[in-house]
């Protein structure tokens, strides 16, 4: 399954998105600095988003399955 997630550096998302990981599926990230977030979740795909500033690229959204706001 591929799952978009917001947040996914935070306390609960980095969680989350660990287990996602480790259990198969495709993990895309909306962050403000996608480097930092592919570094802590190795494996996932991370795009940059600034609610305030820009909408999100819409590329993040192909083919997603799911999505968890934790933003």
């Amino acid at each position: 399954m591929k799952v978009l997630v917001t947040g996914g550096t935070g306390l609960l998302g980095g969680v989350l998105c660990k287990r996602l990981v480790s259990d198969g599926h495709e993990l895309v990230l909306l962050t403000r600095n996608p480097k930092n977030a592919e570094k802590l979740l190795p494996g996932a795909r991370a795009f940059r988003w600034d609610p305030e500033v820009e909408p999100s690229p819409a590329e993040a959204w192909e083919g997603v399955d799911a999505v968890v706001h934790l933003a």
